[in-house]
Formats: structure tokens, sequence, C-alpha cells
């Protein structure tokens, strides 16, 4: 995407069916965006002591309602603006973003026990391990969220590892968050594979994301990074029947994976089997995968992530004819100004990362997404409130 010029999207809550929103010209990648705080702050307002959190996956509900899923939170009392006052930061929170067809939207926070002191995660294990949400779709009149399960290991600000994957399912989650039945099924153990990073749901062609399969419409299509016991990470390509959801643990027999020959094999070990296919060279813990058929838009797949090196200072996209590639090259997306030493805020411990695309929001030939920017040192997260909050840009859609 040479010589694009990103656009940094200054958005309030108003109705054209989706979050309004405003652009201006952004100053060079290379540069900090003048108005990227105020972009920040808008999007996902400081409301009801929500002070910030990173992920933001986005997931299309009904009726104009969008589900956003958080990582750590800061939460502090209601009515907090920056986080001095933080009471805690659960593992995760969810946002509703609800947007009639005429009128302005509004945008709500969720986690446990709001209103108190002692905040908790939304999806909580009631353990010291947590959940941090990965994707999720609708299907069969639930709504389906993949957690990581995770747990303390080490020290520092990445003393964490896997301890497995779980899918939530939520049957009323036309309601509001605070009422859903929130029901978890483990589906595997272990530190080895972590499906759900991505998932395709009735998108491609004829609404099927593996045309190869004239039943692939009936499937979940879901991305699963991988750990070898030798070699770097890697994508694969797992998938679930949209009918036997009601068992995703793996023993239930109902998982299978794509393999280097282009079949689906049955999987039933926590581990991704040798000949899995790497369908993405890198092991991508969080991005999105979408088909764009609309026109002037390539009629292809498209992946959103950062980049596989840490502290690379950009966001990626692909390009794929089909979800279990090839795809292209990882090219650059957008660089992250907050990470560009000419930034007047700049400092060695931000890295930034977690991008997104979110095609709800999207307008004409533009590509929206969303990254999140930390430190590696704490007092700069809980001085600096532009850090550790998603940032919302639109760029021209990339033209191959």
């Amino acid at each position: 995407m040479a010589k694009t010029v990103p656009i940094v999207v200054a958005c309030v809550l108003t109705a054209f069916g989706h979050f309004g929103c405003s652009a201006q010209s952004a100053a060079p990648a290379s540069a900090p965006g003048p108005d990227s705080s105020n972009a920040r702050i808008s999007f996902y307002p400081y409301q009801q002591g929500w002070l910030g959190g990173d992920a933001a996956y986005s997931v299309p509900l009904s009726h104009g309602r969008t589900l956003w899923l958080f990582g750590d939170t800061f939460i502090g009392k209601p009515g907090a603006t920056d986080r001095s006052a933080t009471y805690g930061m659960p593992r995760n929170s969810v946002a509703i973003a609800t947007c009639p067809a005429k009128g302005n939207c509004d945008l709500r926070y969720f986690w446990s026990h709001m209103g108190s002191t002692t905040p908790t995660a939304f999806f909580d294990t009631k353990s010291s391990d947590w959940y941090w949400p990965l994707d999720g779709f609708v299907a069969n009149g639930s709504l389906y969220v993949f957690l990581e399960a995770m747990h303390n290991q080490g020290t520092g600000a990445f003393g964490f590892d896997y301890s497995g994957v779980v899918l939530a399912s939520i049957s009323n989650f036309s309601e509001s968050p605070d009422k859903w039945n929130v029901a978890y099924q483990t589906v595997l153990s272990g530190n080895v594979a972590v499906p759900g990073t991505a998932l395709v749901t009735q998108q491609g062609s004829g609404v099927n994301p593996f045309p190869a399969d004239g039943n692939g419409a009936k499937y979940a299509y879901v991305f699963t990074w991988a750990k070898p016991k030798s070699g770097a990470t890697f994508t694969g390509l797992t998938r679930i029947r949209l009918g036997k959801l009601a068992k995703a643990a793996l023993s239930d027999g109902n998982w299978e994976y794509l393999s280097s020959e282009n079949r689906w094999v049955r999987w039933g070990g926590a581990a991704l089997p040798y000949d899995a296919r790497h369908v993405m060279d890198a092991g991508y813990t969080e991005f999105t995968v979408k088909y764009h058929a609309e026109a002037g838009k390539l009629g292809k797949w498209l992946a959103v992530m950062p980049s596989s090196g840490f502290m690379e200072k950009r966001g990626v996209y692909s390009l794929a004819e089909s979800i279990a590639g090839p795809w292209t090259p990882p090219e650059t997306l957008y660089t992250y100004p907050e990470m560009q030493s000419t930034n007047p805020s700049y400092t060695k411990n931000v890295f930034c990362y977690a991008d997104k695309e979110h095609p709800e929001l999207e307008q004409g030939n533009a590509l929206t997404f969303t990254y999140v920017c930390n430190s590696l040192e704490l007092p700069e997260v809980m001085a600096d409130k532009a850090l550790y909050h998603p940032v919302l840009i639109t760029v021209p859609f990339p033209s191959h």
C-alpha cells in the first residue's frame, strides 16, 4: 500500500447505521498523527469507569448491534477519565454498540461486579487463571466467542502462557450482556495450539468459505496458532460443523484440520499434526480474515494483522484467493506513529499490536482497522491514557 495517506478517524456515536465518523488526512505514517489521541478517546470513550483495554475484536450481532471484545481492561470509578483512580484490571471486558437506523448510536461497556471497587472479568474463570477473548461469530441463533485460557508463568510484561482454549456460547445474546447466560466448553488444553485467533463463517463466493467442498458453508473455519515440536510457530486452518458446536471439545471428534495435501482430516490431539498445512508461515496470535466481494475491493480474502516481528513498528495485510492460501507476503498496512522517534511523546518502551479489520465500519472504497499501543513500563501506561486504548484508522483499500 505504498504512497497512500492514512486517515485518522475521529468518531462519535451518531447514526448512519453504525458509528458516525469524520475523517481528516493524518500526518505521514512516519510522523505522529495530530488527532490520534482524540480519535482514540472519542471512539471508545472513557465512561462508566472503563479506562482502556486491548484486543478489540468486533462481532456484528443483529438489529444494528455490534459486540466489542477487549482484553485486560483498566476499570475505575464511574466518571473517571484517567487511570489515577483505577480500581483494578479485569482480564477482559465487552461493549455493545447499538446503532438504530435513525438517531444516535450508543456504546455501553460491561464487566462483572460493575459499580463495585472490585471489578472482575466479564468472562471469568473464578480462579487465578484467566480468559483473553479471541474472535467470535453468530450461528444457530447463538453467539460464540473463542477464549484463550491463560496462566502466569515467569515474570515481567510477558510472564504468561497458554492453558488451553474455551468456546463460550450465549443463546440470549439479544439481551443486555449483564443478563447473558454464558456456557463454557473446553475445546482443548495445553499450549501448542490456539484455535480462534481469527475465523470465518458464511463468507466467500456463495457464502461458502471453502468452495472446493460443496458442503463448506456448513462449517466455521478457525485459524489456529500452532507451535510444532521443532521450528517456528505457524498458522494452520481447522474447522467444525456449525451443527456440532454444542459438542466442541476435541475429544467429541467434530474437529478437522487442513492437511498439507489440502484434505480435511479429523483433528483429535491437542497439537496440530505434523502434516497440517502451514496456511500462513507466521504464527499470528490475533488477527482478522474477511472476504471482500464489493466492486473495487478485489473479490479476495484479506488478512489484517500486526507484523510477526516484535517491535517492528507496522501493521500488515495479506491477500488470497482462498482462505487456505497461498497468501501474499505481508505488506505494510500502516506504520505506527507512536513508535517513531519523531513523535513528541515517543519512548523506546512503546510497542503496538492487535491490528484487526472492522468491515461493519467501512464505507466506500476504504479499509477500517484498529490497533493498540502499550509500554514495557507500567508507569507510562498509567500516565498516558492514549496508550492501552484501541486506535481506529481508515486507509484506502489496497489495490493489490
